[in-house]
């Protein structure tokens, strides 16, 4: 029984993985040739912070609930810095990216206390 749905999910991630590495891959070409001038230390900061925050959504289920709400607490300071330092499209791709990182993370807190874990 598990074998066929770890397939399916093997399968899902690889699918959505190989959708988003060819836009990761151009947005990273686009900041690359994006002058110098534009790329602050600010920008920089939010940037890895963002990393940092949103690289463990795929680990939602295995995080304890103080971590959980660790990084909600991480996202409400992130946003404030991105919706200052990103201009453009740029800023409302992270916001939303953001949002819906954080969303998974209130969710799944909010599951829990519910449950009474």
């Amino acid at each position: 029984m598990r074998k066929p749905f770890f397939i399916l999910f093997a399968a899902l991630y690889l699918a959505l993985t190989a959708t988003a590495l060819p836009c990761l891959a151009a947005q990273e070409k686009a900041d690359q040739s994006a002058p110098a001038q534009s790329a602050s230390a600010g920008q920089a900061d939010w940037r890895s912070e963002f990393n940092s925050v949103c690289s463990r959504s795929g680990q939602t289920m295995a995080l304890s609930n103080d971590e959980l709400k660790s990084l909600v607490k991480r996202c409400g300071g992130l946003e404030k810095r991105i919706s200052q330092d990103a201009d453009g499209s740029a800023k409302k791709v992270f916001l939303q990216r953001l949002k819906t990182c954080c969303g998974m993370y209130r969710f799944m807190l909010e599951t829990r206390q519910a449950e009474g874990k």
